[in-house]
C-alpha cells in the first residue's frame, strides 16, 4: 500500500524565555534572550512536537508589552535546529507575552515574561511544607506554605513575590499576590504563613503517611529553586 498525504507537514512551535523573570536594580537595563523551535509532529496536535526541525521558515516577533524594545532579526528565519532568537530589553518594571507567528500558515508559539525591580525594602520568606492530618475525621493531607516575620508598626498589606522556579502544574515561572487578608494565610505569633499549594482527603490513619508525605514532597519540588521576597506596604 502506498500512503499519500496531501499539504505539507503539520508542525508545532514552541517559544522559551530565559529566564522567564528578570530582577533588576532601578535604573539599570534588563534583557531576555527568546528562543523559538519549530519541529514537525509525529501525530497530529503534538506538542510539544518531536519530529524533524522545521529548517528555512520565517516568523515575526511580537509582544504585548509597549515597554520593550526587540533585538535581533525580526522577522527571523529558523536555522538547521529549527531555531531562532530575540532579546527583548527594557529598563522598566512589568511584563508580558511574547509571540513567534507564521501568518501564511496560522502557526507560531508564546511565552509570557516578567522584568521587576528590586526594592530596597524587600526581605526574604520561607518557603515550608507541613502534612496535616486528623485522624477523628479520617482525613489527612499537606500544605507548601510562605513563612515570613511581621513588620512593626505593621503595614497596610505586604506584597509578596516568587520567582526563580519551573511549577508546571499552576504559577509557571513566578507568583504574586498581596494581604492581610490572605486567602489561605495564617498568623503565629510575629509571623504570617501564607498557603501557596495543598492537597488531601479521606484518611485512614492505619495506613501511615508515607503517601502524604510523598505528595508533599512532590508540592515542594515544584517552588525547587524558587526565591520568594516581600515588602511593606504603606504604614
Amino acid at each position: 500500500p502506498v500512503n499519500v498525504v496531501c499539504g505539507d507537514p503539520e508542525y508545532n512551535v514552541v517559544v522559551q524565555a530565559d529566564p522567564p523573570v528578570v530582577v533588576f536594580d532601578y535604573g539599570d537595563t534588563a534583557e531576555i534572550v527568546f528562543t523559538a523551535t519549530a519541529r514537525y509532529c509525529l501525530s497530529p496536535g503534538e506538542y510539544p512536537p518531536t519530529g524533524n526541525p522545521v529548517v528555512g521558515k520565517e516568523f515575526d516577533w511580537s509582544t504585548s508589552w509597549h515597554w520593550a524594545e526587540l533585538v535581533g532579526a525580526n522577522p527571523g528565519v529558523t536555522d538547521p535546529n529549527g531555531q531562532f532568537t530575540i532579546t527583548v530589553r527594557s529598563d522598566k518594571d512589568g511584563g508580558g507575552n511574547m509571540l513567534a507567528f507564521n501568518a501564511t500558515d496560522a502557526k507560531g508559539g508564546n511565552a509570557n515574561y516578567i522584568f521587576k525591580w528590586t526594592d530596597p525594602e524587600w526581605y526574604p520568606a520561607a518557603l515550608e511544607g507541613k502534612i496535616v492530618t486528623d485522624p477523628n475525621a479520617h482525613s489527612g493531607g499537606w500544605n507548601v506554605f510562605l513563612r515570613f516575620d511581621k513588620k512593626d508598626p505593621a503595614p497596610r498589606e505586604y506584597e509578596i513575590f516568587g520567582y526563580n522556579f519551573n511549577d508546571t502544574a499552576y504559577y509557571g515561572h513566578s507568583l504574586s499576590f498581596s494581604g492581610p487578608p490572605f486567602p489561605r494565610g495564617w498568623e503565629e505569633g510575629n509571623q504570617w504563613c501564607v498557603s501557596i499549594t495543598s492537597g488531601g482527603g479521606s484518611w485512614d490513619p492505619n495506613s501511615g503517611t508515607d503517601q502524604i508525605e510523598k505528595s508533599l514532597e512532590w508540592g515542594l519540588s515544584r517552588f525547587e529553586g524558587g526565591i520568594f521576597v516581600l515588602r511593606p506596604v504603606q504604614y
